[in-house]
């Protein structure tokens, strides 16, 4: 993965109620931990991680009833790549996708792809998987992220990991929370609306 650099990252998720959370860090100069504990309730809990130098690669360990392990993270920059149909189309359909394709060995470039799930509520947890750059897995990311991360880590030499949620004929209001939407429609029969459907 890619953690953006710049500022103290957020890490959450669940334990089981009321356990010490340990988060380790370790990478070139960086031997640090962090603790919290989860909820009483539902065992959720929060980490913030310390502000890291670009670069990497890190290891993440994680441990409370279990132990999990991250490793070959990296910090640079973070870019969301959303939209339809014009940021959904992949580097295999773009002009000359053999060879771009040949050509993507970019291990510090990451891209999380974000498996299509509609749902009527917000969801706590989404399908993903963070892809390294390579003749494996370019051809099937979005093109338009692909190409602006491998330009901006050539222009400002830091890894770039891009967030592939692009879905073609999706509408603006699917990609906005409904607090922003009450205050320019009325949200509630939007949302009865597309229940229906």
């Amino acid at each position: 993965m890619v953690l953006q650099r710049g500022r103290r990252n957020l890490l959450w998720g669940w334990d089981g109620p009321d356990r010490e959370i340990e988060l380790s860090i370790e990478g070139p100069g960086v031997a640090q931990s962090v603790h919290a504990r989860s909820a009483q309730v539902d065992g959720r809990f929060e980490l913030e991680l310390p502000e890291l130098p670009a670069g990497g690669p890190y290891t993440l360990t994680i441990e409370g009833s279990s132990t999990l392990r991250l490793s070959d993270v990296l910090v640079g920059e973070v870019w969301l790549a959303s939209g339809q149909s014009n940021m959904e189309w992949t580097v295999a359909m773009s002009a000359d996708a053999d060879r771009e394709i040949a050509e993507a060995q970019h291990p510090q470039l990451r891209c999380l792809y974000v498996t299509r799930a509609p749902s009527a509520e917000p969801s706590a947890t989404v399908a993903a998987e963070w892809r390294v750059m390579s003749p494996a897995t370019a051809g099937d990311v979005t093109a338009v992220g692909y190409f602006f991360a491998r330009e901006l880590s050539r222009a400002i030499g830091v890894p770039i990991g891009f967030i592939d949620a692009a879905w073609g004929g999706t509408r603006v209001e699917a990609w906005t929370s409904g607090h922003a939407l009450a205050g320019v429609l009325d949200y509630e029969a939007e949302r009865a609306r597309w229940l229906l459907l």
